[in-house]
């Protein structure tokens, strides 16, 4: 029952043991990369996904070409347009300010136009990955939620946009948001009536706050502000199935707040 993303149905308990620090590039030191960084593009992969600068300069660090075209998926594009393609208009400014160099075609340059607050007019064209709900661009709804880019995602939802547009894995923009902590994000689309109770995968879950939990222990972001996240949440009444201790006292202390939700 796992996403490719890793996040896997919650269980009843949650262990008190905090996660090693650096596991996933998040806390403590950086982590040796096992695997030669271009062979597996792994600098495209980051981009795509909505990783942090702090992954994606580990990986330029390490050596990754931030000119090499992606042999898969969507084939042949170099980094640079990719992340205007996924709208990682940061990760796009550091793959400028080291040298990267590539032409933009008119779906890269409009989802760019998104990014920097230019425009709110997304192309008619597939994603560029798999792992979709859906082939259009509704997909970048999410993309921008977990990126933190409430302006972005205010002015996308003010234009039309349904606040459940699934993203990746059948993730809704505020799984997304919750999950790398943007509290911020979270609580403009708790006010713009985002499903409290959706549950990504099955009956099961995951849940947003489900999401939020999951990812301060798993997939913790340097700048997420997680505490505020699942307070946000809490105070919302969504729903999960972890219970206490999740490993952290302050935010064992918020849940301690919402005996009836978790």
């Amino acid at each position: 029952g796992a996403s490719d993303s890793g996040v896997r149905r919650p269980r009843r308990r949650r262990p008190a043991a905090r996660r090693p620090a650096g596991a996933g590039g998040a806390r403590g030191p950086p982590q040796t990369l096992r695997h030669p960084v271009n062979t597996h593009c792994c600098l495209h992969h980051a981009i795509g996904r909505g990783r942090g600068l702090p992954i994606i300069e580990m990986l330029l660090d390490a050596g990754a070409d931030v000119n090499r075209p992606w042999d898969r998926w969507d084939v042949g594009r170099r980094p640079l347009a990719l992340a205007a393609r996924c709208g990682h208009l940061a990760a796009y400014e550091l793959l400028a300010s080291r040298g990267a160099t590539a032409e933009l075609d008119p779906v890269d340059a409009a989802v760019l136009a998104v990014a920097r607050g230019e425009s709110v007019r997304l192309p008619n064209a597939r994603p560029p990955a798999l792992g979709m709900t859906n082939n259009d661009y509704g997909w970048i709804l999410g993309q921008f939620a977990l990126l933190g880019r409430t302006d972005v995602v205010q002015a996308l939802l003010d234009a039309g946009m349904h606040v459940d547009t699934r993203g990746w894995s059948n993730f809704t923009p505020l799984d997304q948001a919750a999950m790398h902590g943007r509290a911020e994000t979270v609580r403009l689309l708790i006010e713009r009536a985002a499903d409290l109770h959706d549950c990504a995968f099955d009956d099961e879950g995951p849940t947003p706050l489900d999401c939020a939990l999951w990812g301060w222990q798993n997939n913790h972001a340097d700048d997420g502000d997680y505490a505020g996240s699942i307070e946000a949440l809490l105070a919302a009444g969504a729903p999960t199935r972890h219970t206490s201790p999740t490993g952290d006292e302050a935010i064992d202390a918020l849940v301690a707040r919402y005996p009836a939700v978790i």
